[in-house]
């Protein structure tokens, strides 16, 4: 087992993120509720990105609510966990500890969750950075160390010293993930290197990764 400090590996990486503009509002406090929850995902479905028609047909679906809950929850966590004056030594917010997988047939509703969710969050977000990209796209095979500027391996030690130095964490959306390994990809290299990428976002207290693809693929 290596004694290596995961701290060392800091000097490795970039000290700016890409520039956001400023979230018009600040992010409110964690949920006590689900039912509390829902009620803020919808009301942002339906009056910020005036996608109404589509919440109400995702959300008769109990497993499209608890996917929402839960990403929503674990970003309000994270937010405020940055949002504190001193994070070193600080007890982490409860995350994941692992990512969310989301499969299903063509038209079912993946994409439209996964770019409302990550719309909502950077709508709000100050602290958690969403990003969503979506892998049938040739031009965006790109893992979360691209969104960080990561220039050393991004594994979970260095992730977390990134966040304790930085006061930010990442949710990250990769959208039609098994076209990463189809058999006439061109990007094999890339897609083993985003895959053990995201699955070290989700072995963090601080990240999440939400991948989805075709159930008849994955």
């Amino acid at each position: 087992m290596s004694n290596r400090d995961p701290l060392h590996d800091i000097h490795e990486l970039q000290t700016t993120l890409p520039v956001l503009p400023s979230p018009p509002e600040s992010p409110p406090a964690p949920f006590s509720t689900n039912a509390e929850c829902m009620d803020f995902v919808r009301e942002q479905w339906k009056v910020n990105y005036d996608m109404g028609r589509i919440s109400d047909l995702l959300y008769p679906s109990t497993v499209a609510e608890e996917i929402s809950t839960n990403v929503v929850s674990t970003w309000l966590r994270m937010e405020q966990y940055c949002r504190q004056p001193t994070i070193v030594g600080r007890q982490r917010p409860i995350g994941s500890g692992g990512n969310v997988l989301l499969t299903g047939s063509k038209g079912v509703g993946k994409t439209a969750l996964m770019k409302g969710l990550a719309a909502i969050i950077n709508r709000y977000s100050g602290r958690v950075l969403a990003v969503y990209r979506n892998f049938e796209e040739v031009d965006t095979v790109r893992g979360p160390s691209h969104d960080l500027g990561f220039d050393g391996a991004f594994r979970t030690e260095t992730y977390d010293a990134w966040c304790l130095q930085h006061r930010r964490c990442l949710i990250f959306f990769g959208d039609e993930f098994d076209t990463l390994y189809t058999r006439e990809s061109i990007h094999q290299e890339d897609s083993v290197r985003i895959a053990s990428e995201i699955l070290s976002l989700g072995k963090s207290t601080l990240g999440l990764g939400i991948i989805s693809g075709s159930s008849a693929c994955l």
